[in-house]
């Protein structure tokens, strides 16, 4: 079907497509920060207003997604002439680019910190080429708000949007390896309870990585070769989700090293219970240790045995 020589399922098509994914994905992340709150309370500073700093940032990715919607499918419907500009999409730009830096500036930062020597300038380079790329993203995004043709936008900015995605992808990669580098590193050093836990982050961290690297592929394949198709916009709305969930999903993921029978939301924690999925199992720097009280109750009892010797009546 096609209106006015433009094929809406690759155009309008696409971009519904990518707003219903971008919804369901806002959906998990508004559940697992919810998760978060109630079951970190006593949690650093730092997280807690960086995962608040992150639901913010995708309720308004998600609020421009919507109104870009809204614009193309209500306001000018029939008017395939519209569609040569989306001035919402470049909006949204701001707040995925930001949630990549975030994303990546977190767990670069994890890398830095466990990483042994000589590994460990694995995480400062990878924090620069994330403010490279960052940097690289806000000037993109500045040129889709400026510059109000599509195709004008790709001649001149097109660069910008695969130096930034390519080393998105460099990036997954680097980062989930060095986190399954260093988990390797500790499956000697641990008990076998702990060494399934140890197994399962890996294959969750090689998971979430692939997912969004795969993304980032899917985004610079159709944005390059899929010419007057938004293709690329359904890719591009659900991107920056895929980076805060995995965030989410690391801070939540220490509730498995919980004692049996704690309870989500205590406020008793222990800084071993602090230790989470960065791609590496370790407690958090500077973590509030808290004293723990022991009562030992000890209890004694003396058997004697006496040899009794018959007493004689005279």
């Amino acid at each position: 079907m096609s209106s006015g020589g433009v094929n809406l399922h690759i155009t309008i098509g696409a971009i519904q497509i990518g707003s219903l994914c971008s919804m369901f994905l806002f959906g998990i992340a508004t559940v697992q920060t919810h998760t978060y709150y109630q079951g970190f309370p006593d949690d650093r500073r730092y997280f807690k207003a960086l995962v608040g700093i992150m639901w913010i940032l995708e309720l308004f990715h998600t609020f421009c997604v919507s109104a870009e919607v809204y614009r193309t499918t209500i306001v000018h419907y029939g008017n395939p002439a519209s569609l040569i500009n989306l001035p919402w999409m470049a909006i949204a730009i701001f707040a995925s680019a930001t949630v990549t830096f975030l994303t990546h500036t977190f767990f670069a930062s994890r890398v830095w910190i466990v990483l042994p020597h000589p590994w460990r300038f694995i995480g400062p380079v990878c924090m620069f080429l994330t403010f490279v790329a960052y940097i690289l993203s806000l000037v993109s995004a500045v040129a889709g708000v400026i510059e109000a043709n599509l195709i004008v936008y790709e001649e001149k900015w097109g660069w910008t949007v695969y130096i930034v995605l390519i080393s998105g992808v460099v990036l997954d990669i680097v980062l989930s390896s060095s986190m399954v580098f260093y988990l390797w590193l500790q499956r000697g050093r641990v008990l076998d309870r702990s060494m399934r836990l140890i197994d399962r982050v890996v294959q969750y961290t090689i998971c979430t990585g692939v997912l969004t690297s795969v993304t980032a592929l899917g985004f610079v394949i159709s944005f390059g070769v899929e010419n007057g198709s938004f293709i690329w916009v359904a890719f591009f709305t659900c991107h920056a989700k895929l980076y805060s969930n995995s965030i989410l999903a690391t801070l939540n993921s220490r509730m498995s090293f919980r004692a049996p029978g704690t309870s989500v939301s205590s406020r008793q924690q222990s800084s071993s219970h602090a230790a989470h999925r960065m791609g590496a199992i370790e407690s958090y720097r500077g973590s509030e240790r808290r004293p723990v009280k022991v009562n030992v109750e000890m209890t004694s009892s003396v058997h004697r045995e006496e040899d009794v010797k018959p007493v004689s009546v005279p």
